[in-house]
């Protein structure tokens, strides 16, 4: 009798210890986002001024290039793993603006194999004279916003977003849609230095 209580309840164990499984669906960290954002004045030695999101902040880069005229800068996003590489160029003999468009050209369809699509648009600000690049890269690609402001004449600036994790269109959505706000107001604001 002992001997069929025994099977019988490790029959039961063994029964109850099959559950169904079913495993957990592929999830993303929540990403929290600002409710409002609240810009403060680049202060850099490079010959513009803009505005930037008080949640980033600008670093340098000191080069021999300096010079001649150049100017790099990164804006980063620490909580978010973003950074816009920022470079500045004096328009001259050496750098023509015929060669720095076509080479921002370049470095965004470099971009097309992985790419959905992009999107290019321009704005000119005629009291400003400043001239406005966009290049929307969509897909999962290293770089989803490529930019350049002008004058035509004298100043060049360059920027190129980039996160430090690897692609994926769907999961950086939020935080692309907030730092593509900022690079819009950071364009809108920019003003050359004398």
């Amino acid at each position: 009798m002992r001997k069929i209580i025994g099977c019988i309840l490790v029959a039961l164990i063994l029964m109850a210890c099959e559950a169904d499984y079913s495993p957990k669906p592929v999830a993303y960290l929540r990403i929290d986002l600002p409710d409002s954002i609240t810009y403060k004045k680049t202060e850099t030695e490079c010959p513009w001024v803009s505005e930037i999101p008080e949640k980033s902040f600008l670093i340098g880069s000191t080069d021999k290039k300096a010079a001649k005229g150049d100017c790099w800068k990164t804006w980063v996003y620490p909580k978010h793993k973003a950074e816009v590489y920022l470079t500045y160029k004096k328009i001259n003999e050496e750098n023509s603006l015929r060669e720095l468009l076509d080479n921002m050209h370049q470095l965004s369809y470099e971009h097309q194999v992985k790419a959905n699509r992009i999107r290019t648009s321009n704005k000119y600000d005629e009291e400003q004279k400043k001239l406005s690049l966009i290049y929307e890269i969509d897909g999962d690609v290293a770089s989803s916003i490529q930019f350049c402001l002008t004058d035509s004449t004298e100043n060049y600036l360059r920027g190129a977003l980039y996160f430090r994790s690897k692609p994926n269109a769907d999961s950086i959505a939020p935080v692309l849609a907030m730092v593509k706000k900022d690079i819009h107001h950071f364009m809108d604001e920019l003003k050359w230095e004398e």
